[in-house]
């Protein structure tokens, strides 16, 4: 696996304009206007008001790459974005490549046959959502139930107004050879004091001829650009794809391990004896095991994720009570006293939102002592940290989809 990180510093102008100024991948509109002192700070006295006329517009993001020979040599290469907000055009070299509509899915792009060695430009073209919601006006519901945008950004009763749009997550290029991993699936049974682990690995496997002539080529490439001996240890072309996947407790000690052949075996059971269950904040620990997964190729690894999990189970109490029906979140079969609170955004400007700010985010949750956070369905999905901070502290999450403040249009 080779990734390409389209991150950092690009270029953004507005479209019919030759010449603009910079911005950065992650990022936005908005921010990259602030930053080069072209728009003034929304949330400042009525600068709300004043600025919408800068979101009438579209606007184009420009980021310039190198590809090298061995980069284009793998079987698969793919544009991957894990964020545009929302009505993008993309153009690779000049050619038109996708149109997404969405800001809350990943979008990965075949580009392996429109990559050339050496310099090449991919242009994110961002249609203003402002005036889309002009061009398609409803009769019932709100403004902006047909767009997949965050509701929040057309103005709530605790937020501003702020119809931004950017490249938001991280955008990279990812080149693999004979397979890919995707993600693994966990479920949890907990019965006479152990818990079983059932994974599905998703995984793709291209392993036909014609992929394994392109392995060795990249294996010959990359053995003469260090100096090695390509048919040392044999080529990974040349071998089955397997998958291993291992188990480690919250010590770090591996409990069990197990390799399958990717072809026929993507599902994984693993049965913990005593396990150790993680619990809501103020009701016990949270230990954390942790899952590894790599694809394989006879000693190459060719992919790998890894993801923690706690050991619990989670049900919603609806008996009768003499007022009707409980609301009763039960954990490890012991009823839990939520205590918690609805998380919005953090920014309107959400390219401010950092590491560092779920960070300090999590940490004010857990000196208010709070044990649960509620994601509001008229935002965004947080990033994968603030997931991993609520595992670690001991914080439930209580997950709105995000259509739902109103109905939605398909």
């Amino acid at each position: 696996m080779k990734i390409i990180d389209l991150c950092g510093p690009c270029r953004m102008r507005r479209a019919g304009e030759d010449s603009g100024g910079m911005a950065n991948i992650p990022g936005s509109v908005a921010t990259a206007l602030m930053d080069g002192g072209k728009m003034a700070d929304p949330y400042y006295r009525d600068n709300e008001e004043k600025i919408l006329p800068f979101f009438e517009h579209d606007y184009i993001f420009t980021k310039d790459f190198e590809v090298r020979e061995e980069d284009l040599a793998h079987d698969r290469v793919y544009l991957s974005c894990e964020g545009l907000d929302t009505i993008c055009d993309i153009t690779l070299n000049g050619e038109a490549l996708a149109i997404t509509k969405n800001m809350f899915v990943n979008y990965r792009l075949d580009v392996k046959d429109r990559l050339r060695v050496g310099q090449n430009q991919v242009e994110f073209y961002f249609h203003s959502p402002s005036r889309f919601l002009q061009q398609h006006r409803v009769d019932l519901g709100k403004p902006f139930n047909v767009i997949r945008k965050a509701a929040c950004m057309f103005g709530w009763d605790w937020g501003i107004h702020l119809p931004d749009s950017g490249v938001w997550k991280p955008c990279y290029v990812e080149a693999f050879n004979l397979g890919r991993l995707e993600r693994i699936d966990i479920a949890q049974t907990h019965a006479n004091g152990h818990v079983t682990l059932d994974m599905n690995v998703r995984c793709e496997s291209w392993t036909d001829e014609a992929c394994k002539s392109t392995a060795a080529k990249t294996a010959r490439n990359t053995a003469a650009a260090e100096g090695t001996d390509a048919k040392a240890g044999g080529s990974a072309a040349d071998e089955a794809l397997m998958i291993s996947v291992s188990l480690y407790a919250p010590d770090g000690s591996l409990l069990w391990s197990k390799i399958g052949d990717a072809a026929r075996e993507t599902h994984f059971v693993a049965k913990v004896e005593n396990p150790q269950l993680w619990w809501p904040r103020g009701y016990g620990e949270q230990p954390l095991y942790q899952v590894k997964v790599f694809l394989l190729a006879g000693n190459q690894k060719l992919d790998a994720l890894e993801k923690h999990v706690g050991l619990r189970t989670m049900a919603l109490n609806r008996e009768k009570d003499g007022r009707g029906h409980k609301y009763e979140f039960v954990v490890n079969d012991t009823p839990v006293y939520v205590k918690g609170e609805s998380l919005v955004i953090h920014d309107a400007l959400i390219p401010r939102s950092t590491p560092e700010r779920w960070n300090r985010l999590i940490d004010t949750c857990v000196r208010s002592n709070l044990n649960c956070i509620r994601v509001w369905g008229g935002a965004y999905y947080p990033p994968d940290i603030f997931y991993e901070l609520c595992d670690q502290n001991g914080l439930l999450v209580f997950q709105d989809f995000m259509f739902a403040c109103t109905f939605y249009y398909p």
